[in-house]
């Protein structure tokens, strides 16, 4: 799950660098709660690892309406870190882009997303955990707004 503050920096109507009344452009700060757990059996040899915890994540949004109910967005945000808890360092890095359809209470989409993360723990009091995982694809999206 992802806790995000957004922060406008160009309002509705101001245009964004050229693409049109009702660009909007926003700043992202807040957490992303992360969990990769991995299961491995091969030949009777097995073993299993996981990783979990709060990530800060900074980033931005954009929004362009193609018409009144209509628009495309398009979100990156994602946070680096080296040994910021002694031992767990990595990347995280999450982009969206997509169209979607509002209404008055409710909207719809479909895009594509790509989510990478790296990250390695190798604090003592621990067993060293490596991963590195990039998911992509397509995705649908519907929702309620109040």
């Amino acid at each position: 799950w992802s806790f995000l503050y957004e922060y406008p920096l160009s309002g509705a109507g101001l245009g964004l660098g050229g693409l049109g009344a009702g660009s909007l452009l926003y700043g992202q700060g807040g957490f992303k709660y992360l969990r990769a757990k991995v299961e491995i059996d091969s030949g009777g040899v097995g073993g299993n690892a996981e990783f979990k915890g709060l990530s800060p994540a900074i980033g931005f949004r954009g929004q362009m309406m193609l018409m009144q109910w209509l628009y495309v967005e398009a979100e990156v945000n994602g946070f680096f870190a080296r040994s910021f808890t002694g031992g767990v360092s990595g990347t995280l890095l999450d982009g969206t882009v997509g169209v979607f359809a509002k209404l008055s209470f409710a909207y719809g989409g479909v895009g594509m997303r790509w989510f990478q993360l790296k990250a390695n723990d190798s604090r003592s009091d621990v067993e060293d955990f490596d991963t590195d995982l990039e998911i992509k694809g397509m995705f649908f999206e519907v929702g309620v707004k109040f």
